[in-house]
């Protein structure tokens, strides 16, 4: 039952760790709204996320 219950934790933390981590790089936005989100510039012509001000 412990392993159940750490498994589960364990993988709880992730699920919410990953986008978190995500939020801040706008070079690994794949979509307009993640760059967006991530404080980046979308380029429409390139469908790549930039720095800002880009």
């Amino acid at each position: 039952m412990k392993t159940l219950v750490s498994s589960f934790a364990i993988a709880l933390a992730l699920a919410f760790a990953a986008p978190a981590s995500f939020a801040g790089d706008a070079s690994k936005a794949t979509t307009k709204a993640e760059c967006v989100k991530a404080g980046g510039t979308w380029d429409d012509a390139a469908s790549k996320c930039g720095p800002k001000g880009y």
